[in-house]
């Protein structure tokens, strides 16, 4: 395998891992083995050679009769294929948004306490295996998982439903109002947890929220919220939670939720236009979220992907040949 000189350092004494995705989790596609650092995913290619390929290593010779050591180079092995490793060409964010594809079939969604943690039944997968059979980097797939907010708790996975998540976020708000506590500002993480303890939210979840809501670490003793992505992320959880209603979305009432569901000093962020563009993405995303299910059903049923449109024009060429 040649190792390039951004993973080099990880070949010295660093870990170096070979990864796929869990069987089934790409329909009928193959497949592929990644090599991954712990930031980096590289894709992998066999290469044959016809000459002869010998592994060399350096060392040191003594000569016997002038009792004087010189460094030259010996070969220990022979190979006849090689590795070759690629980052790959993909952007950060796409990888990400892949791995959180990934995750989202296997966490189990948490509306709320009547799913008992406790129930051995339950019990799935810790975090660190569902990421053993993601094909990308530790560091990409943590990316994906705080993305989702997701948590762990007592050995299984959990993704918070939206209506959960607006729900504790609402009590936070709440409660950071009534305390006086400035949620515009600097603030210690325990002071918040002081203010929703009636609300019987795991914490985990709360955890996973505030990390996300403000861009910091999980074990983060105080924080700071991160404005654009607190504000942006509330209306289109208050989206999220209210399109998956029977009828019409009253785009009005929603914006006032939104509104009220800020801090006081930065609910002007807030604007009809806006509140009006996540409506019209999160009906994109329910039509292929539909679509996708609809597909899934159909492979389940006939046991494979169905033809393309296309594959009839292939199929005719080849009686033609």
């Amino acid at each position: 395998m040649f190792i390039t000189t951004s993973t080099c350092d990880y070949a010295n004494g660093g870990r170096l891992e070979l990864k796929s995705s869990r069987p089934g989790a790409t329909g009928d596609q193959p497949a592929h083995v990644v090599l991954c650092t712990p930031t980096q995913t590289y894709d992998l290619r066999q290469v044959q050679t016809s000459n002869t390929v010998f592994i060399l290593r350096t060392e040191e010779f003594q000569d016997a009769e002038t009792a004087t050591s010189s460094t030259g180079v010996c070969a220990f092995a022979k190979c006849g294929s090689m590795l070759e490793i690629h980052p790959q060409v993909r952007d950060e964010k796409s990888k990400v948004k892949t791995a959180k594809q990934i995750l989202n079939g296997l966490l189990r969604v948490y509306r709320g306490p009547e799913d008992d943690p406790t129930d051995t039944s339950s019990q799935g997968f810790t975090k660190m295996s569902l990421f053993a059979d993601i094909p990308y980097s530790i560091g990409e797939c943590e990316a994906a998982w705080q993305d989702l907010m997701a948590f762990e708790m007592s050995k299984t996975c959990w993704q918070p439903h939206p209506e959960q998540l607006l729900q504790l976020w609402q009590t936070i708000l709440e409660g950071a109002t009534a305390d006086g506590i400035n949620l515009t500002r600097d603030f210690a993480m325990e002071s918040l947890r002081l203010a929703i303890e009636e609300l019987n939210a795991p914490e985990e979840m709360f955890v996973a929220l505030m990390s996300y809501l403000c861009k910091t670490d999980r074990n983060a003793v105080s924080a700071t919220l991160d404005r654009a992505r607190m504000i942006e992320w509330v209306g289109r959880t208050i989206v999220a939670v209210n399109i998956e209603q029977p009828g019409s979305i009253d785009v009005e009432a929603l914006y006032a939720t939104w509104r009220n569901s800020l801090p006081e000093n930065w609910r002007n962020d807030a604007s009809l236009e806006t509140l009006s563009q996540f409506c019209a993405d999160s009906k994109v995303e329910k039509v292929k979220a539909a679509t996708l299910k609809m597909e899934a059903e159909v492979v389940s049923a006939l046991g494979k992907r169905p033809a393309k449109g296309r594959d009839w024009h292939e199929r005719l060429k080849k009686t033609r040949k």
